[in-house]
């Protein structure tokens, strides 16, 4: 099991930090102490402080880049054939990806196609960390030409051998030796802001890569949620620490987005199953695709299926932090590059 130095916890509500990862302010306050990793797999505790200025969080002590791959365990996202050690467990795998993780690919797909189509921009789509690309599939049924990247070896293998899609070997630190300059009409991060220490070398490398006028499409979770206020440091945002390394206020995001030079930006929820799901990891916290798929514990199946019940439960909820408070846990940034 991987271990960090163990932090320790500040007295103080307030911390000097080397800078705010989306504004650049060095100011923050202690919002969230003694968040461990819900996962088991990364020893110690950790603290997020609330920059001052913008509102985003930052984890303490923040990890190294290059200990970053090694805080995910082996099984870290839902892929179909997690399910093929028994007719139960390929059970449980078709019915999470029918009910969860497709509707959630197909809703961002069809999100983003509406987004293109509305502004005449061209399909060529690079995914940055796109796992097992399932979510590439859908846009590519939505007509976008797909390419993806992610730091995994198999998981691009996979891609190329099992769906015929073209990949690399890349994370946000090489996209820029990788790719070439105007390259792209869209750029997707979905869940990737949230586990970077450089977010401007993210948006940097996004921006250089887009065609002028293409557009980022960036999604993550929100320290100005609703559900961040209720759950605190029980948040399942909150207890992938250390693997997530900030989460952005909606200010910040856009901030950090505007300051590289992106422009016409916008954030809205990102889809209700997504938004839903984070309520029943944040109650059930062995709930988790990880966790199911990992252990292979009849008791954390049953927790798995709690979650997924209390997530079509609360997804009135969703709908109303989406239409009404306007405070999603997780947000969906659009932002294009200047012509």
């Amino acid at each position: 099991m991987p271990q960090l130095l163990d932090p320790k916890c500040s007295q103080s509500p307030e911390k000097s930090v080397a800078k705010c990862l989306y504004c650049g302010a060095s100011k923050a306050t202690l919002w969230l102490r003694k968040v461990q990793d819900r996962l088991q797999y990364v020893s110690g505790e950790w603290d997020f402080y609330r920059c001052d200025e913008c509102g985003s969080a930052m984890l303490h002590p923040m990890p190294t880049a290059e200990d970053l791959a090694s805080l995910y365990p082996p099984i870290y996202t839902f892929a179909p054939e997690l399910g093929a050690r028994s007719r139960f467990s390929r059970l449980l795998a078709f019915l999470e990806y029918h009910l969860f993780f497709r509707p959630t690919y197909r809703t961002q797909a069809r999100i983003v196609s509406n987004y293109v189509r509305k502004h005449g921009i061209g399909k060529r789509l690079l995914d940055i960390g796109c796992g097992r690309g399932l979510r590439l599939l859908e846009f590519r049924r939505e007509g976008f030409e797909v390419h993806g990247c992610d730091f995994s070896e198999e998981s691009v293998s996979y891609l190329r051998d099992c769906h015929h899609i073209s990949a690399d070997v890349a994370d946000v630190s090489t996209l820029n030796t990788v790719y070439e300059a105007n390259s792209f009409d869209i750029v997707t991060a979905f869940y990737v802001i949230e586990h970077v220490v450089d977010v401007e070398e993210v948006f940097r490398s996004c921006l250089r890569l887009l065609k002028p006028g293409g557009v980022i499409v960036a999604v993550c979770p929100l320290s100005d949620s609703t559900q961040a206020k209720l759950f605190g440091n029980r948040w399942v945002v909150a207890t992938e620490a250390p693997r997530h390394t900030n989460i952005p206020s909606q200010i910040g995001f856009i901030g950090a987005c505007r300051d590289v030079g992106f422009e016409d930006i916008t954030i809205s929820a990102d889809s209700t199953v997504a938004n839903a799901a984070c309520v029943g990891m944040s109650v059930f916290p062995n709930s988790s695709t990880t966790s199911v798929y990992g252990a292979g514990q009849w008791r954390v199946m049953v927790n798995r299926l709690l979650g997924a019940a209390l997530t079509y439960a609360v997804i009135p909820w969703a709908l109303l932090d989406k239409w009404v408070f306007k405070r999603p846990a997780m947000g969906m940034l659009f932002a294009r590059k200047p012509v």
